[in-house]
């Protein structure tokens, strides 16, 4: 998001390339949730839809409709994909997308 000092728009964002600083000045989207958005993109090696935004813990309603108003996923995004041979187990139990079965097993084989 950037601001244009003379009139005051806010121009989109790619929501895999904003910075914390440019997803708080999206109205509503203060320190907490913008941490907490970039530690979940992390976490998921990137956003490929906006509706993962509604996964992100104390996002209001309010909150998101602005965030989505103003931060896009782009088309030709790519999520890094995860190494799972290589990968730490604890990383992967906090996954969100894995299911608890998949952990155990995981975690016992590897």
């Amino acid at each position: 998001v950037s601001v244009d000092a003379a009139s005051r728009i806010l121009t989109r964002v790619n929501i895999n390339t904003a910075t914390i600083e440019q997803l708080k000045e999206i109205n509503m989207i203060g320190d907490v949730l913008a941490n907490r958005i970039i530690k979940y993109k992390k976490l998921l090696g990137g956003f490929i839809h906006e509706d993962q935004l509604l996964e992100i813990y104390g996002l209001s309603e309010p909150a998101l409709s602005n965030l989505t108003s103003l931060a896009f996923v782009a088309i030709d995004f790519k999520t890094t994909r995860i190494k799972v041979n290589q990968a730490d187990v604890k990383y992967l139990r906090r996954h969100p997308y894995w299911t608890n079965w998949q952990k155990t097993w995981f975690a016992t084989e590897k």
